[in-house]
């Protein structure tokens, strides 16, 4: 039987993480629930300094070793699995302190400090950022050794490393730059996970100049639909595998887990026998036993993400999944309908670096950043393909990115990566855009479809330009022109 602890019974700890080894010291001090699993102290850790994510890391408290369990076929030891643990189970006291360790080659050491120890209160915000110094080292820059060298690089005008350098660094680094506004948004994408799913809705300022009212832009949409179009459109594995998960909610009584409001594991291993799943190393046999949570299951988890977007269910943390009177509707509407009722949703509700995890690199999206992608879609000409390269390169120049596009860059890699997921598959799924895609051996026999090129449907095309007001389209098309 699950024991619910009372609010009363919960603690804050004020926590202040520091780099260790580095002088003048580089830290952060935060706010966290004594519920939270080391597991989720570790995204905090990766939050608030801006690590990537992509190396193993370990929490030594007292003398026991703490992370993934997986791990330790790389070691000489088993670790404890830090799921399992949190914070309260440590019983920690004002003053206790404990090493969280991040890249066994850098050998980033952090001293975990519990600076107070304050009682529950439901006015105070958690997860909360409360303040830092200094900006935390390049990812993969050697230690701390190797951070003093770049330092050194980057002062010296004349040091022939110097522009290469900072282009590897991103373009710029001031060692004692914390950027606030990156880190207060990174802490939001981990509260998703702590906190109830309406986190999980974007964190822009909704700029509404120039769109289209959904409800007219729908309308002048489907004016524009050709029966080839809409026969595509019915055909879409997003709205079968949409209509099933309602169906699903509908006709089960499925709760979120009390750690995350994600789909508990039954549920999620029944979507996937009608939804399916994807995994480039596992069969389906052995993925299911060793996945751990919804969002480990891409498929479902972004359908789960697009009906909540959509607003055609509810629920949350502990709190029943139930369809919306909008679900409802969605059930009986014409797949047209069912479509761009999906797309709305994404396009102004949907938090899109939700649908790229583990380790995203875009860490930020600007409020304006829809309004940038929808001009660079609509610049595209009919039955024009873009070079996926070419557009990748253009996003992240704007976003102040400066990576050389060649394929040995592995930086410019993983920002692609992210596009692709943020941008391009949700939009593939809706049947918007269509991929070209070619094999690549990624190791061994292992292989993987890499995209090349990318081109808009005429329906996809049409939802775009029906969704701006006509006389800005008409202004973007003469420049264009």
């Amino acid at each position: 039987m699950e024991i619910t602890l009372a609010k009363s019974d919960q603690k804050i700890l004020q926590i202040k993480i520091t780099l260790r080894e580095i002088k003048p010291p580089i830290w952060r001090r935060v706010l966290v629930s004594d519920q939270m699993t080391l597991w989720n102290l570790h995204e905090v850790i990766q939050a608030v300094f801006g690590w990537e994510g992509y190396h193993l890391h370990e929490f030594r408290i007292g003398n026991v070793i703490y992370g993934d369990p997986e791990d330790s076929e790389f070691m000489d030891f088993v670790k404890e699995d830090e799921e399992l643990y949190k914070l309260s189970d440590f019983n920690f006291n004002k003053g206790s302190q404990f090493t969280y360790l991040y890249d066994f080659g850098d050998n980033w050491k952090h001293t975990v400090l519990i600076e107070k120890v304050l009682p529950y209160d439901k006015n105070t915000r958690l997860l909360q950022f409360l303040e830092g110094k200094r900006a935390t080292p390049p990812e993969d820059v050697g230690g701390e050794f190797g951070y003093s060298q770049f330092l050194e690089v980057i002062k010296n005008l004349k040091d022939p490393e110097h522009e290469s350098s900072l282009i590897w660094a991103g373009g710029s680094f001031d060692p004692e730059l914390v950027d606030v506004k990156k880190i207060n948004y990174r802490i939001d994408l981990v509260a998703q996970q702590l906190n109830d799913w309406n986190l999980r809705f974007n964190v822009w300022i909704v700029d509404p100049e120039d769109w289209v009212d959904p409800n007219v832009a729908l309308n002048n949409w489907l004016k524009t639909l050709q029966k080839i179009d809409l026969e595509k459109i019915q055909s879409l594995p997003l709205l079968t595998n949409m209509s099933y998960l309602l169906s699903y909610l509908r006709d089960n009584k499925i709760s979120g887990t009390s750690s995350t409001g994600n789909f508990p594991q039954k549920a999620v291993k029944d979507l996937v026998e009608k939804i399916g799943y994807s995994h480039p190393l596992l069969d389906k046999d052995e993925f299911s036993r060793l996945f751990k949570n919804e969002d480990d299951v891409w498929a479902v988890y972004f359908i789960h993400l697009m009906a909540y977007w959509a607003e055609l269910i509810t629920g949350g943390k502990g709190k029943l999944w139930k369809l919306t009177p909008m679900g409802e509707t969605f059930l009986k509407s014409p797949p047209a309908e069912q479509l761009h009722n999906l797309f709305m949703g994404w396009w102004f509700r949907g938090n899109w670096l939700v649908t790229r995890h583990p380790y995203n690199r875009l860490e930020y999206l600007h409020y304006t950043f829809p309004r940038f992608i929808h001009k660079l879609l609509t610049s595209i000409l009919t039955s024009q393909s873009m070079d996926f390269i070419k557009f990748s390169k253009r996003i992240l120049d704007a976003m102040g990115f400066y990576e050389d596009p060649v394929p040995e860059n592995f930086q410019f890699q993983m920002l692609i990566d992210d596009i692709e997921e943020t941008i391009i598959k949700p939009l593939e799924a809706l049947g918007f855009i269509i991929g070209k895609r070619e094999e690549k051996l990624l190791y061994g026999s292992i292989k993987s479809e890499k995209l090349v090129s990318f081109q808009l449907s005429d329906f996809g095309r049409e939802a775009f330009r029906t969704m701006i007001n006509i006389s800005f389209y008409r202004e973007l098309k003469a420049k264009l022109n």
